[in-house]
């Protein structure tokens, strides 16, 4: 009986024993497989984060949201075929190098089929959603600069100020005055108003050059209406070593969703470019989705 009784007894240690081993193991398991799902998680950001990133130095522009305004430093213009290319290329080094058996990475349209990024519309390049409010340009060639706004969502938009350091060339006109024949200011047609009072679709804008010397012309027009078909244009009379020409601008018209167009002309620049909302609530993208997964997961979110 003693015999017996020690036989059950040992017989549920070693159970206990294995009861107890299993549950670490399935514990350590466990511990193992979250581990290896947070370091999943942090690859999948980090390398979206850094994709990315990337893909704002490939183009030279610097984009921020800072409370009520969106911020996009620029440097314009660029090379449009060795920009082109350059995307191929990121793009290529993106499938060779970044991706691998064990991690996906895609850039996506908005019905989640791979694009090639030299393909993507350089006129609505950067979207500030959810209001659709695009700056871009023509071409990859970054030599006329764009912002753009429905009708309907133009209303969104509070203040727009862009400041424009010319880096090879200096006013041909008189910018110490903003009157007389040689004035910097010339509009043709001009719907620059006193005020936006009384106007439905009107631009409060802040426009200011700096030439290769330092000179600095800030626009004393500040309102414009923009509604339907109007539009008011500038000629900034500019001048190199050689040659004298134009720089282009011109704001609205709407009807075209056209609220700012500058025509650099080959100007080099670099540009800030603020717009300001009536709302916080907005976010700033590339027009392009990226999609980086794992088995563990995966993170599609805009550019």
């Amino acid at each position: 009986m003693k015999g017996i009784f020690f036989t059950i007894i040992t017989f549920m240690i070693f159970l206990g024993m294995i009861t107890y081993i299993t549950v670490i193991t399935n514990s350590n398991i466990q511990r193992s497989n979250l581990t290896g799902e947070r370091i999943s998680a942090n690859r999948i950001y980090y390398t979206w984060k850094s994709v990315s990133d990337n893909m704002k130095h490939v183009l030279n522009v610097y984009v921020a949201k800072l409370n009520d305004s969106a911020e996009i430093n620029d440097t314009l213009p660029a090379n449009k075929d060795f920009l082109m290319n350059f995307l191929k290329l990121y793009q290529q080094f993106i499938n060779q190098i970044y991706r691998d058996p064990t991690i996906d990475i895609r850039f996506e349209d908005s019905n989640g089929n791979e694009v090639d990024l030299s393909t993507l519309d350089p006129k609505t390049l950067f979207q500030i959603k959810p209001m659709n409010v695009n700056y871009g340009y023509l071409d990859y060639g970054k030599n006329e600069l764009f912002v753009k706004s429905s009708t309907q969502n133009f209303s969104f938009i509070k203040k727009l100020d862009l400041f424009i350091d010319l880096k090879n060339v200096f006013f041909n006109c008189n910018y110490t005055v903003t009157s007389g024949p040689d004035r910097c200011n010339k509009w043709s047609p001009d719907n620059s108003k006193t005020s936006c009072s009384g106007i439905e679709y009107c631009l409060n804008l802040n426009l200011t050059f700096k030439d290769v010397n330092g000179n600095i012309f800030n626009f004393p027009e500040k309102y414009f209406d923009i509604g339907g078909s109007k539009f008011s244009k500038a000629n900034l009379d500019v001048k190199n070593i050689t040659s004298s020409y134009f720089i282009i601008i011109e704001v609205g018209p709407l009807n075209t969703e056209t609220v700012l167009h500058i025509n650099l002309q080959n100007v080099q620049t670099n540009t800030s470019t603020k717009i300001q909302f009536n709302t916080t609530d907005f976010y700033i993208n590339l027009a392009s989705i990226l999609n980086v997964s794992t088995v563990f997961g995966k993170k599609v979110d805009n550019l």
